[in-house]
């Protein structure tokens, strides 16, 4: 998967599981590899307003596939000492 970055990450919600995660890419001249920078804005009156989180265009955080665990099986009970005939 050339170009892919994916890494796997333990999850727990909404239930504990594995994860399938892109990631952004460590080289990238805008981000630095942190995935977005923070801007701050201004109010209409010129006042501080607030800081919005901008996203890099080298990472695509909705892209993710999540993957189960697999259900464990508990054993049924003690096996019978009686022959099978």
């Amino acid at each position: 998967m050339r170009g892919h970055r994916i890494r796997l990450r333990l999850t727990s919600w909404p239930r504990h599981g594995l994860e399938l995660t892109d990631t952004p890419h460590p080289r990238c001249t805008e981000c630095h590899g942190q995935g977005g920078w923070n801007e701050d804005y201004a109010a209409p009156d010129g006042d501080y307003g607030g800081t919005n989180w901008v996203i890099c265009g080298c990472w695509k955080p909705e892209h993710h596939l999540f993957l189960l665990r697999l259900p464990r099986r508990r054993p049924r009970g003690p096996f019978s000492d009686e022959p099978p005939f």
